[in-house]
């Protein structure tokens, strides 16, 4: 074997070696990726768990069906806006961020009916000069099966109908409950896998 040819044969075991990694990096070891999925997906090291994955707009499931009571007040619209505005992320670790006004009904999904409301928390009245304020997400599901989760937002004044003092919400309680079944805690990213059952 001359120089020549060896040098060419060095050339194309090169190329072809090349070639293979670059496929391989883009992700493409049995034909294209789908046009919906980029190569940057296949670059990280570690794939995003199901409940940490952002919900994209043209989610094939839909999202739940909003009730919006006619006798809502302007200060009830004003504190379930500033529910839904809040981070899931903030709420739950294993979340995106994405607010709370755009996750929860799409991770609920479309068979589903999703109903805000504001409440004081559940808690029972204090001998306080302030009341707490909360927002509740009640998400019922074509199966029965119900999941509620409470948001803490702040608190207003008892004795007058003066502004709410906002603070950063926070997640009080998450529960579900299936028919003829026990009420069990959970985190809010279980709802989307609940809309999956």
């Amino acid at each position: 074997m001359s120089r020549d040819q060896a040098a060419l044969a060095i050339t194309v075991v090169a190329i072809v070696i090349g070639g293979f990694v670059l496929h391989q990096a883009t992700g493409q070891s049995n034909g294209s990726a789908p046009a919906s999925v980029s190569a940057s997906t296949y670059s990280s090291a570690l794939p995003p768990t199901p409940a940490a994955a952002p919900i994209l707009e043209n989610n094939a499931s839909g999202i739940a069906y909003e009730v919006v009571p006619r006798d809502r007040s302007s200060g009830e619209a004003e504190i379930i806006s500033y529910a839904k505005n809040a981070p899931v992320s903030m709420l739950d670790s294993s979340l995106p961020h994405q607010s709370a006004g755009y996750w929860i009904p799409r991770a609920a999904g479309a068979y589903s009916r999703l109903r805000w409301d504001v409440n004081d928390c559940r808690t029972p009245r204090r001998r306080s000069d302030s009341t707490p304020v909360c927002a509740q997400a009640n998400v019922e599901f074509t199966n029965g099966t119900i999941f509620e989760a409470l948001l803490l937002l702040g608190s207003r004044p008892v004795d007058s109908a003066g502004p709410v003092k906002y603070v950063q919400p926070s997640l009080l309680w998450a529960y579900y409950k299936k028919p003829r079944k026990a009420v069990v805690p959970a985190p809010l990213g279980l709802l989307q896998r609940l809309a999956q059952e």
